[in-house]
C-alpha cells in the first residue's frame, strides 16, 4: 500500500498546485494591475483562516485558508512574471520609501536640536548661565 499512498499524496499536491495556479491566473486576469494588492489581501486572509483552523483543529478551515493563501501568493508572484517592469517598479518604490524614512529621520533630528536650543535659551533667559543637563551648554 505504500506506493499507492505516495501516489495519492503526489496527486493531491499536484492537484492543489494546478487549482491554485488556475485561481491565481483568474485573479491576475480580472484584477489586472491591482492583482498584487488583491493577492496580498487574499494571502493575509488565508493565513488568518488557516490559523483559526489550526487553533480549532478544523481541517476544512485549514484547507480553505491554505488554498486562499497559496492563491494570493500566486497572484502576487504571477504579476512579477507578467510585467517585465514589475521588479524595476518594486525597487524604485523601495528606494523612494527608504529616502522618505531618511528624510523623516533628518527632520526628527532637526526638531530635537531646535527643542534643545529653545530649552537652552529658556534657562539662559531665566538667569541660569549654565545647566548641567543642557546639551547646548555641554557642547
Amino acid at each position: 500500500m505504500g506506493f499507492w499512498d505516495d501516489a495519492l499524496h503526489v496527486g493531491v499536491f499536484v492537484g492543489k498546485v494546478i487549482a491554485t495556479g488556475a485561481a491565481a491566473t483568474a485573479v491576475v486576469a480580472s484584477a489586472g494591475t491591482a492583482a498584487p494588492l488583491v493577492g496580498i489581501g487574499m494571502w493575509a486572509g488565508g493565513k488568518v483562516v488557516e490559523e483559526v483552523g489550526k487553533e480549532t483543529d478544523c481541517q476544512f478551515l485549514r484547507a480553505v485558508g491554505s488554498f486562499t493563501k497559496d492563491t494570493g501568493f500566486g497572484s502576487v508572484t504571477a504579476i512579477a512574471f507578467a510585467d517585465p517592469n514589475f521588479i524595476e517598479k518594486l525597487a524604485e518604490f523601495g528606494i523612494r520609501g527608504a529616502n522618505k524614512v531618511k528624510k523623516t529621520h533628518e527632520w526628527l533630528e532637526r526638531g530635537i536640536a531646535i527643542n534643545e536650543v529653545r530649552e537652552h535659551f529658556e534657562h539662559k533667559d531665566g538667569g541660569a548661565s549654565y545647566k548641567r543637563n543642557c546639551s547646548v551648554c555641554n557642547l
